[in-house]
């Protein structure tokens, strides 16, 4: 009961940061934004709310990394993203726009697959919980860091380039460790993690 109170305490900022988001995202509906806007955004609430949910509720970690490498690479990981909003906007043709928010809405979809998949094994931290292999973990071993990093991308053309494109690939960069140990914290929690890292891809099918 302690050590869960405590990472209640630890996460309270990171609940309230969501909280924050969905409820600037609920701001945001409105009919003049259009069906596909308006569907990214019930997405990006669904995506925030599943955290907040998650992160109520998770099971209790078995194995966290140790050091201060992998928390700062945690840290960083989730931070780094929200700094693309401080780049200047850009004026989109609504062809661009819609091909933004579509990338956008793709990418939140895969991370609910992600998320859903996990359920109360979620974390940001490189911790252990239970191996998760089912859904689209058969397929990838991070499927909620590609869905990010897809909406991620929407999102980079709303904002000027070279900045947001600077910021979108230092962003993209920032999850290569955290991916690394979170990989390491797993296969020292569970023996299988290593088969089952040789048989699926971490990021995209096929590819890497």
């Amino acid at each position: 009961m302690k050590a869960k109170l405590l990472d209640l305490v630890l996460m309270s900022p990171v609940v309230a940061w969501f909280c924050l988001g969905i409820f600037g995202s609920f701001q945001m509906i409105s009919p003049s934004e259009g069906l596909l806007m308006n569907c990214s955004l019930v997405a990006n609430i669904a995506f925030l709310g599943l955290i907040v949910f998650l992160m109520l509720v998770r099971l209790p970690s078995l194995r966290t990394e140790k050091g201060v490498g992998p928390k700062l690479a945690g840290v960083v990981g989730f931070l780094l993203p929200i700094l693309i909003v401080t780049a200047p906007a850009a004026k989109l043709s609504p062809s661009m726009k819609d091909f933004s928010i579509g990338l956008v809405l793709v990418g939140t979809l895969i991370s609910i697959a992600g998320i859903i998949s996990l359920g109360r094994c979620f974390s940001i931290l490189p911790q252990a919980r239970a191996l998760v292999t089912n859904g689209p973990y058969r397929l990838v071993r991070h499927p909620l860091y590609a869905g990010e990093i897809l909406a991620l991308i929407g999102i980079m053309f709303r904002y000027q380039q070279p900045t947001a494109l600077f910021l979108t690939l230092l962003s993209i960069a920032a999850q290569l460790p955290r991916m690394y140990f979170e990989e390491r914290v797993l296969e020292e929690a569970f023996p299988s993690y290593r088969d089952y890292a040789k048989r699926t891809a971490r990021l995209i099918p096929g590819v890497y």
